[in-house]
């Protein structure tokens, strides 16, 4: 059995949220503080940032100004400490080996003006920053491990769909957790016969609504 004594919307919340990460960022949550109370998710107050433009970032060249720059490695080499650019070669010595090399990259030049830039200037288009306060949930080592076992056995199957249901099309794909049983709405198909049989593995019972 899965061990944990949470009722079946709060279980389902919680699987979902974590099954593809470690810590989720949010507003206060009344099921995952829940969750918390259950030992599987620890939380705590985060201060936050927010633009109401790109977040993404901007690297520029610091001596010309270009944003036109690649990534490359590299090198000091032990016996001169000489800085080099190529795993084959040093500016001062001539022919090494990868041996002698010890790597501080990566760097980048800037195709621009050939300039080695290993601190780009960072440009965040954002006109205008606001402060929040949200709640950062993170999977304990108990959580960590119940949503590994999970993951073992969901493992193959295609991304499941919390709810889907149309039955004007009979089209329905669900997984349902209601405490210690698992409710899957089917049309008789093979996705759904797999997640029975992994949910059976899980220690579920299992309760089949054909559609």
């Amino acid at each position: 059995m899965l061990g944990v004594d949470l009722p079946g919307e709060d279980l389902i919340t919680f699987i979902w949220s974590f099954l593809n990460r470690e810590e989720v960022i949010t507003g206060k949550n009344d099921v995952l503080e829940r969750v918390v109370g259950e030992g599987l998710l620890t939380s705590e107050r985060v201060t936050t940032f927010s633009c109401d433009g790109p977040t993404y970032a901007i690297l520029k060249c610091p001596s010309c100004g270009a944003s036109d720059l690649e990534v490359m490695e590299a090198w000091i080499h032990i016996p001169c400490g000489s800085v080099t650019y190529e795993r084959d070669a040093c500016p001062r010595c001539g022919p090494i080996t990868g041996e002698e090399l010890v790597s501080i990259g990566p760097v980048y030049r800037c195709r621009s003006c050939g300039a080695i830039v290993t601190y780009p200037t960072v440009e965040t288009p954002c006109g205008h920053l606001a402060i929040g306060s949200f709640v950062r949930y993170r999977l304990t080592g108990r959580g960590r491990e119940l949503i590994e076992k999970i993951r073992r056995e969901l493992e193959g199957l295609p991304d499941p769909k919390i709810v889907l249901a149309d039955l004007k099309v009979t089209r329905v794909e669900a997984l349902l957790l209601d405490g210690p049983t698992g409710v899957i709405l089917r049309t008789d198909d093979e996705y759904q016969r797999k997640r029975e049989e992994k949910l059976s593995r899980l220690g579920l019972k299992i309760k089949i609504l054909e559609v």
